[in-house]
């Protein structure tokens, strides 16, 4: 009988951030191991080692420097694989969370999807959302909040 990953996958404002953070911090439940990469946030790891050509997207493009992008995803890849090995091997549950996996290619999804199968899990996806309108304004208040953020970052280098 194969194991299962659980896979979390969301919109940005769905409370993943806090559900990763308990997740890497106080996850206390020997049935389950949550894997992520470098950081609580699974997203960068698994879009770095996933995703068909991440090093031109997101996060990872303005730091492309030449092999910084491929070393980051080299080590993601060996914590990743280090931790599915270490789920089979004392017959713990897979958590998986990461917010970008909706925006993926369907190829990245399914280098994720093969990956899973060749350790042995199985899939199952839990989504989390929110209504529309609550959704939005939180979109919102971010984008209003980081703008501020850059503000003040381009005042104090112009100063």
């Amino acid at each position: 009988m194969s194991q299962r990953c659980f896979l979390h996958v969301g919109a940005a404002k769905t409370g993943s951030t806090s559900l990763q953070m308990a997740l890497a911090r106080d996850l206390r439940d020997e049935r389950f191991l949550y894997v992520s990469g470098d950081l609580p946030n699974g997203s960068f790891a698994l879009t770095a080692v996933f995703e068909t050509s991440p090093g031109n997207e997101g996060p990872f493009h303005a730091a492309n420097r030449p092999g910084r992008f491929t070393r980051y995803r080299e080590r993601q890849a060996r914590q990743l694989e280090r931790g599915f090995g270490l789920a089979r091997r004392h017959n713990r549950d897979l958590v998986l969370s990461s917010e970008e996996t909706w925006l993926w290619s369907r190829e990245g999804m399914v280098n994720l999807r093969e990956a899973l199968h060749r350790h042995g899990f199985s899939v199952d996806v839990v989504a989390y959302v929110r209504p529309s309108i609550p959704w939005i304004h939180s979109l919102f208040q971010q984008a209003v909040q980081m703008g501020r953020r850059a503000d003040r970052k381009s005042t104090r280098l112009n100063s």
